[in-house]
């Protein structure tokens, strides 16, 4: 029989393998996303019937909130049918228990091995995609997508490595040039995914995240960059191919918006779960004027949409418990005196993700959410910051 005692001799040894698993995990971004979503199904219950860690997962009383939530729209999208829509609510569902074990047990030097992964995975996804661009280099307006079903969630996924980079330079980590280095070789990648706004996303959050670092110098340098980066832009006719598209994409926006809308007054209440555009989309005629897309390109529009406006409360509850620890921790850490890197840099990304939400929504998803989630784990690492 275990005793007590045994268990919390053993229990350090539970999480640091715990943390372990996370890691390898963090390798799967960057692979097909039913990859990352399996192992994150697999993890979340591992971590549930692994004594000395589940305890992690209902300790914080925020998770409540988002279980909840999650639990709503899940049996919202059963009753409606929406399958594809409540899978995917397992899924995040399974996120957010790993993320809620990351955020208990993660110090700083994890969090920086797993910012590191995902910089590593970053660099790899870029070389398969110049190989990838290579090998399509006849096909006119080609744009990479990886192993992502999109290339605006691959381009994403890019742009949070690159806002890594930015959060590894703005806090001077050591060999500090490999993520200049990784930040212009991901750029490159970026630009082959030919996805507009995300650099209105990574310029925003750097701006932000240099203000509250208070790298003044840096910033200088950053806007400078911008400057000629703009220059070239207006020099150079047909730098950005899809510049050229931005009419033909408004026009799309405002189909999909306007079928959002539309679908939205049938179920204003709790909406059809996840994913409900294109579970919608899937049940009328062919062909049709609406505009295929999985989900409605904003998320303040997809939440009604998919969750109605109780669904969407219930989101906003949950989201705003954690941005009260959030901003509660920081000011803490203020008032002692305590440096705050990584409350500054989910401030920032928060920011630039609230804006670029009213445009797209492709930070909604397993392999691009992962990341999302894991830097917003890292509150954590801050927590702890305050207790010791």
């Amino acid at each position: 029989m275990i005793n007590n005692q045994n268990i919390f001799s053993v229990r350090p040894l539970i999480e640091k393998i715990a943390l372990g698993l996370v890691l390898l995990l963090s390798l799967t971004v960057f692979l097909p996303y039913q990859v990352t979503a399996s192992a994150t199904v697999a993890l979340s219950l591992l971590f549930l019937l692994l004594k000395g860690v589940r305890e992690y997962v209902f300790k914080r009383r925020g998770i409540f909130f988002g279980l909840g939530f999650l639990a709503l729209t899940a049996t919202v999208a059963l009753i409606c049918g929406n399958y594809v829509g409540f899978r995917r609510t397992l899924v995040f569902a399974a996120l957010l228990g790993v993320a809620t074990v990351v955020r208990a047990l993660a110090d700083r030097s994890f969090f920086e091995k797993l910012m590191n992964t995902f910089v590593l995975g970053g660099c790899l996804a870029t070389v398969h995609c110049i190989i990838e661009f290579v090998l399509n280099r006849n096909v006119e307006g080609y744009r990479c997508q990886g192993f992502f079903t999109n290339p605006n969630f691959f381009g994403t996924a890019l742009t949070f490595v690159i806002l890594i980079c930015a959060y590894k330079a703005s806090t001077y980590a050591d060999k500090v040039w490999i993520y200049y280095a990784a930040a212009i070789f991901n750029a490159v990648g970026l630009y082959l995914c030919g996805s507009m706004s995300l650099w209105l996303v990574a310029a925003v959050c750097i701006i932000i995240m240099l203000i509250l670092h208070r790298e003044f110098k840096l910033l200088a340098i950053f806007l400078s960059v911008v400057g000629l980066a703009v220059v070239a832009l207006l020099a150079i006719p047909g730098l950005i191919h899809r510049l050229g598209e931005l009419s033909e994409t408004i026009d799309n926006r405002i189909k999909i918006w306007s079928f959002a809308i539309d679908s939205f007054k049938d179920a204003p209440l709790f909406g059809r779960g996840f994913y409900t555009y294109k579970f919608l989309y899937s049940q009328l005629p062919q062909p049709t004027d609406v505009y295929r897309a999985s989900m409605s390109h904003s998320i303040y529009l997809d939440s009604l949409l998919c969750h109605g406006i109780i669904g969407t409360v219930a989101a906003v509850v949950a989201f705003g418990s954690y941005f009260k620890s959030l901003f509660s921790c920081r000011y803490a850490l203020k008032k002692q005196g305590q440096p705050s890197p990584i409350t500054g840099f989910i401030i920032a990304l928060s920011v630039a993700l609230a804006l670029y939400g009213s445009m797209d929504t492709t930070f909604i998803w397993i392999q691009t959410g992962f990341i999302v989630v894991m830097i917003a784990a890292g509150l954590g690492v801050e927590e702890k910051s305050l207790k010791e």
